[in-house]
């Protein structure tokens, strides 16, 4: 009780904490503000690397700073872990940064320096500053952060035995279990004595390489001490993180890496310029936490700029250490750790695991009940009433969502009335067990490790044809005089492109179904390391489709913005995407034989008309789901002009492309090309599937006034000839999904069953936030088409991060669904309704997201995708 009195306490002198938008799990305080990519790495147990900040606030001058930040993050990222750098920004202690926060970090002018004994008075005042050691280890342990890097080690100082000059890293190691990964005590230090206080505190340090290797010295591989213990392999260091976890210690671990040859400064000549620099410091009475800063700007000028290479070099080189440690230690949690509610209900086996086994050898056996406790919080952590509080709200939105799904699962067998198909095709059954676990067998948490990452073979489900891009985006520090000069800011690169896009999305979708997704795409002569990012950044992702043409540029995007975040001006490079190789495109639809694919505007209509051909492959067709489904996502209005020009393009039953996802803009250029290039005009095969649809009569202008009353948001569009437009394309397309930002996505559809049609059009439907879904269908008995809007997911508006990639996940999760089972497709009831709502709750996940498509649509399934806000689906 006294713990929930003093959290209680805390809460009310820091107040203003309440306004921090971080993620509260059952192993973070409400007060940590955790970035959305780290909350992630969290709740899939990913690996992640914790970084300090007063290197960027204390150790290096700008630009050099947000340099070397941004490195280090990549480093980090290069080796398969999330870079948690942190900081406090204006009293609230952040866990992760991003790019804004960082280019504020690094541009500090009297920034705080941050260490355990700061932390009230920075919190209380509202500071803004940079994290030590000590206090990067308290909020790293307090997000549940295991293994950090950084550059030196804080230590006892000499004549720290007069003094009394240790620095507060030392305790800290002694009380909070984070691992250290450093290249040992700073040089300006007594290295011998600071061995000493760890081995006092009980702290051990390990330095990498063979037995017998010593303590490094900051700038030198050697600073002639001895270490005592040393480790040759990122999983041997992993394994004693665990096997110190499971023993309950409460001390860090230290894991010293040598600087590398060719950065080092030799230990001679460097210890002549730290005797010099330590005589001006007490020459200048300078003490305390401002000694270290003067002496290394000392050695700094005194080695030319050397010694801040040497520091840059081996701090990145110190974090792609970590990083193997943190991806290391995820994997033997992952073979060590039962999950599961099961291993909290019945005692488990005594033995050693196997992982812990290899690494540790026979002598040191750890119990999967000791184990247990790393993913399990324990009841006195519960018992800080802010984190029950937080639980407890997370639990009631998941129940309240499966709740929804149960009751459409009761319906399903009601709804399968509601099919408008032509009864000559068959269709595939629909499991929703797939995408939500029902309450009664108990619903998954958010916490389960990732699927694992597909073996690679030939066939695919789906497969998208198009673009594939390296988006750079500039955001300029200062917005004046940004012309004919180099402005200081933060360069941000991305793997993008359309098409990457949408296949990112539908691979996301469908990992943990086993839904498999493929991009066909071309890179230029540098495209092995464009790849390589890929792989890095999403091993889920399927590359072997992308081919490296040497004769080509890679496709790039490069947006400048200003320091408001206002673009000023943008270049693309995307031409060579037109050419690419109809033959690799020939060849990858044969290999993969995909049942559902996407091309994006990218392609020229060459390859388009190749994509089509090789899609709609006579006998390909699955008697589960039907033949092959073809679709386009326009890309731009200019884009969406190019499939007008595919030579003989074919209209239903057999339609040359199923189905298209423009947005409002881009359906009227695909309208105006194909009546440019009078496609219209084909009587012998547009004319009389046009003519059936009945849509001179009365009847339809009434139901089109009926539906637009019914739907006032979205009135002005009825006005703007959308609907009309979109019906003259249906013997060509016969299935329009049109984007409209933050009013959803309006469905006009050829629909072969009207009576039955008209009879569920009219059951009342709702999407997951209780917004109706209208709509009508007109025609004749056996033609009509369907006419359906479905609103938009409401999304606070101060959760709002970035409307780019929208678009592009609602296509990648409606490319996944189609490439399991496309049934759905000729629905007007809860079945279209269930496939709308999981596309457009993707969308506004990545709505939510710095990214161009959002990871967790992964773990759609224990998501609450209702929110409060407008949502934009660009």
């Amino acid at each position: 009780m006294l713990r929930v009195r003093q959290a209680s306490a805390m809460n009310m002198v820091a107040r203003h904490l309440r306004q921090c938008r971080g993620y509260a799990t059952k192993s973070a305080p409400k007060l940590l503000n955790i970035s959305p990519e780290v909350q992630r790495a969290l709740d899939d147990r990913s690996p992640i690397v914790a970084l300090e900040s007063t290197i960027i606030t204390h150790g290096l001058p700008y630009p050099d700073n947000l340099e070397m930040a941004t490195q280090v993050e990549e480093e980090i990222r290069k080796e398969g872990a999330v870079p948690a750098t942190m900081a406090f920004i204006d009293g609230i202690p952040q866990v992760g940064l991003n790019e804004e926060q960082i280019l504020k970090l690094s541009a500090l002018q009297k920034g705080v320096k941050i260490s355990r004994r700061d932390i009230g008075h920075v919190v209380a005042k509202k500071l803004s500053g940079g994290t030590t050691i000590a206090g990067t280890m308290i909020l790293a342990h307090m997000a549940g952060i295991q293994v950090f890097a950084t550059g030196g080690l804080g230590g006892v100082h000499r004549e720290g035995e007069i003094t009394m000059d240790v620095s507060a890293d030392l305790d800290e190691l002694a009380r909070t279990p984070v691992s250290v990964v450093c290249s040992g005590p700073k040089s300006i230090l007594d290295i011998g004595r600071t061995m000493e206080y760890l081995e006092t505190k009980g702290v051990p340090v390990s330095t990498y390489g063979e037995p017998g290797t010593n303590v490094p010295g900051f700038f030198t591989s050697d600073s002639g001490v001895p270490s005592p213990y040393n480790f040759d392999d990122p999983r041997q260091a992993a394994a004693v993180i665990l096997a110190s976890e499971a023993m309950k210690l409460k001390s860090g671990n230290v894991f010293c890496v040598p600087t590398p040859k060719d950065l080092e400064i030799p230990k001679e000549h460097i210890d002549s310029i730290i005797e010099k620099a330590l005589k001006s410091a007490k020459d200048q009475n300078i003490t305390g936490k401002e000694v270290t800063p003067f002496l290394l700007s000392q050695i700094w000028e005194a080695t030319g700029g050397q010694s801040l290479k040497t520091n840059v070099g081996f701090v990145k080189n110190n974090a792609s250490m970590a990083a193997q440690i943190a991806v290391a230690l995820a994997k033997l949690k992952s073979t060590s750790i039962p999950s599961g509610k099961a291993h909290r209900d019945k005692p488990t086996s005594t033995r050693p695991t196997p992982a812990m086994n290899h690494f540790l050898g026979p002598s040191l056996g750890v119990t999967k009940s000791l184990l247990a406790q790393v993913e399990d919080v324990s009841e006195t952590e519960l018992e800080d009433e802010a984190n029950r509080e937080a639980v407890k709200e997370s639990e009631t939105e998941q129940d309240e969502f499966v709740k929804l799904v149960e009751e459409e699962e009761m319906e399903l067998d009601e709804d399968e009335e509601g099919e408008l198909e032509d009864t000559t095709e068959k269709q595939g059954g629909y499991d929703p067990s797939d995408l939500f676990t029902p309450k009664t067998r108990k619903l998954n948490r958010p916490k389960m490790l990732p699927p694992p990452v597909p073996e690679p073979q030939d066939k695919v489900d789906a497969m998208v044809v198009g673009g594939l891009a390296v988006d750079s985006t500039c955001h300029l520090s200062s917005s004046e005089n940004i012309i004919h000069t180099s402005t200081p800011g933060i360069v941000y690169s991305s793997t993008g492109g359309v098409g990457h896009n949408i296949a990112l999305a539908s691979t996301y979708s469908g990992a943990r179904r086993k839904i498999l997704t493929r991009l066909v795409s071309q890179v230029g002569s540098d495209g092995q390391a464009v790849l390589d990012k890929i792989k890095v950044e999403n091993p889920y992702f399927d590359t072997t489709g992308i081919l490296i043409n040497k004769d080509a540029r890679t496709a790039k995007y490069i947006a400048i913005h200003d320091s408001k975040g206002e673009l000023q001006m943008a270049c693309a490079d995307m031409e060579d995407l037109e050419n690419l190789s109809c033959d690799h495109i020939q060849k990858e639809l044969e290999r993969g034989q995909p049942m559902a694919v996407f091309f994006d505007g990218n392609i020229g209509p060459e390859q388009m008309a190749t994509t089509i051909k090789y899609t709609k492959v006579e006998g390909r067709g699955r008697q589960d789901i039907g033949d092959p489904i073809i679709g386009f996502e326009p890309t731009s209005v200019t884009k969406a002009r190019k499939l007008a020009q595919v030579p003989n393009l074919q209209v239903w039953p057999k339609p040359s492309v199923d189905l298209a996802t423009p947005n409002i803009y881009e359906l009227k250029a695909l309208h105006d090309s194909f009546e440019e290039a009078g496609l219209f005009e084909d009587r012998a095969n547009y004319y009389p599937i046009w003519k059936k649809l009945d849509l001179d009569s009365g009847r339809f202008d009434s139901s089109l006034k009926n539906f637009c009353r019914a739907n006032p948001q979205v009135g002005d569009i009825i006005d703007s000839k959308t609907v009309a437009h979109a019906i003259r394309l249906l013997p060509y397309i016969p299935y329009l999904f049109v984007k409209m930002g933050s009013r959803g996505v309006l469905a006009v559809h050829l629909v072969f069953n009207v009576k039955k049609g008209r009879a569920f059009i009219n059951a009342p439907l709702q999407t997951y936030s209780g917004d109706p879904i209208e709509g009508f269908v007109h025609g004749n008995p056996e033609w009509g088409v369907l006419v359906q809007h479905y609103p938009a997911l409401r999304v606070k508006e101060g959760n709002i991060r970035n409307v780019n990639g929208c678009g592009d996940t609602l296509t990648g999760m409606l490319l996944n669904e189609l490439g399991r089972d496309r049934g759905w497709l000729k629905n007007v009831a809860k079945r279209k309704r269930r496939i709308m709502n999981i596309a457009l709750a993707g969308a506004a996940f990545t709505l939510q997201s710095d990214m161009a498509v959002n990871p967790e649509i992964m773990n759609f399934s224990e998501k609450y995708a209702t929110r409060t806000m407008s949502l934009d689906l660009d």
